[in-house]
């Protein structure tokens, strides 16, 4: 999980706070995720709320090809990003703070393939 987030914000693997805690909870933290997730230098970081407190987020990069291409265009560069790695994330706020946890299925390692 450090993967994810760096160690910084996030939660112990604790079943607890796993679960929804709210299920039709009313703030959208898509917006936190993406600013407190660890990333790599040219990631750029998509999270979206599937529902309740769970979010769906997709860390894109660029091809190592396109990185060694010549100059081009930022929208010509952007289509050349794919998704690096991909993770559902059960998220609430406490208090101020952000919880997060990455949601793994029986057998499913947490940092899966990549």
């Amino acid at each position: 999980m450090d993967e994810v987030f760096g160690g910084a914000v996030a939660a112990g693997a604790d079943t607890e706070s796993s679960k929804p805690t709210k299920p039709g909870a009313a703030t959208d933290l898509a917006g936190m995720i993406e600013r407190a997730v660890a990333r790599e230098p040219q990631d750029r970081v998509r999270c979206v709320r599937v529902f309740g407190d769970r979010y769906r987020c997709n860390w894109w990069a660029p091809e190592a090809a396109a990185a060694n291409a010549s100059p081009m265009a930022a929208w010509a560069w952007t289509a050349t990003h794919r998704v690096r790695l991909s993770r559902f994330i059960v998220a609430r706020l406490d208090g101020e703070q952000l919880v997060m946890n990455v949601v793994v299925e029986d057998g499913d390692d947490a940092h899966g393939a990549e």
